[in-house]
């Protein structure tokens, strides 16, 4: 029962997911509008931790199957029209061979040849750390980043990071935004993120590490331990084995740490941008739109100071701009309006300043 459970919300995961991509929606459905679709999805998102680790993990397979042929250079109609003689069906012995269809394997296998030992020539160049690799994300964009040694990061949105492998070391530095690090540990090159003033080595391990514009820095270990040092003060963080504490986040700046235990269904929901949502629970307005304003072109600006500190809750499409501004017109009885100043600022006013 447990396993046709599970299969049952990945189901209704991939479906909210196809809802959510959609830009049409159908007048007739359950959902003829887009504020309705969110209200519901949240509604099924928040039932459970499986929910949210079910549509995460949708969305990331999404992604991935959308990085192969992501050029469009396959025409998957044109190779549907083709004739099936050139089919070879595995398990059966070939007898027919000739001696022009011999000639055009060996040619193909020596492209292959020369394509395979190129990209290993570029692979070492790049190992050797000649040369950085700068790694950076638009507004609104994830991309995730296979490394020369089995490492994985994987960059939220305005991101920008340097990485830099040399043969006895493995450098990331985070110039600005938020990246996941899936490391391998490797005890004769050490992995380290720089962010900032402080140095943060795994010790095989995943974290988050989030550079702040305010220049503080965020660190969430999801797996293993980290050393992080600053200024001459270390200090280690690390995921519990208890169920109930599934991490800790340390937040520091120059020499100061913050360190806090987080459970497993707030992780879920700080790393929910990984699924292209915005999770909050109780944030106020300012903190809101300080995230809001990470993913989108246009921003949002607060003229009143007793709106920035109202809280909110709800569950947001990273990039729908127009469903968070409804929804706040909606609770917290505000008014948007374009800045006069400056048509890609959104100003959030109390309607009873709006005269």
């Amino acid at each position: 029962m447990q396993s046709q459970r599970v299969e049952q919300i990945k189901a209704e995961a991939v479906e909210w997911l196809v809802m959510l991509k959609d830009p049409d929606l159908d007048p007739n459905s359950p959902f003829p509008t887009r504020k309705a679709l969110w209200t519901a999805f949240t509604e099924w998102y928040t039932q459970s931790p499986e929910h949210l680790a079910a549509f995460i993990e949708t969305s990331e397979i999404d992604v991935a199957v959308r990085r192969i042929d992501s050029e469009r250079v396959i025409d998957v109609e044109e190779l549907r029209r083709e004739p099936l003689d050139n089919v070879v069906r595995l398990g059966v012995p070939q007898t027919r061979h000739t001696r022009s269809g011999a000639r055009t394997s060996r040619r193909r296998w020596s492209i292959a040849v020369s394509a395979v030992a190129g990209l290993l020539i570029g692979l070492t160049v790049r190992s050797s750390g000649a040369w950085p690799t700068h790694y950076t994300t638009k507004i609104g964009e994830r991309t995730f980043v296979p490394l020369e040694d089995r490492s994985t990061m994987e960059l939220n949105t305005r991101t920008r990071v340097v990485v830099s492998y040399g043969l006895h070391s493995r450098q990331i530095t985070v110039l600005s935004g938020e990246a996941i690090f899936d490391v391998r540990h490797d005890a004769e090159r050490p992995f380290r993120v720089i962010s900032g003033d402080i140095v943060i080595q795994d010790v095989g391990t995943k974290f988050d590490v989030y550079r702040h514009p305010d220049g503080t820095t965020s660190v969430t270990v999801l797996e293993g331990i980290v050393d992080i040092t600053t200024a001459g003060t270390s200090k280690r963080v690390g995921a519990a084995q208890s169920v109930t504490i599934a991490s800790q986040r340390a937040r520091t700046r120059h020499a100061l740490f913050h360190v806090e235990n987080l459970s497993q269904q707030e992780i879920a929901r700080r790393l929910s941008w990984k699924a292209g949502l915005l999770t909050f629970e109780g944030e106020t307005v300012a903190q809101a739109i300080e995230e809001v304003n990470r993913y989108n072109p246009q921003q949002l600006s607060i003229r009143d100071p007793k709106l920035a500190t109202k809280k909110l809750g709800g569950v947001f499409g990273a990039v729908d701009l127009d469903s968070f501004v409804s929804d706040l017109e909606v609770t917290l009885g505000l008014r948007a309006v374009m800045a006069p100043d400056n048509p890609n600022v959104i100003e959030l006013r109390l309607k009873k300043d709006d005269r």
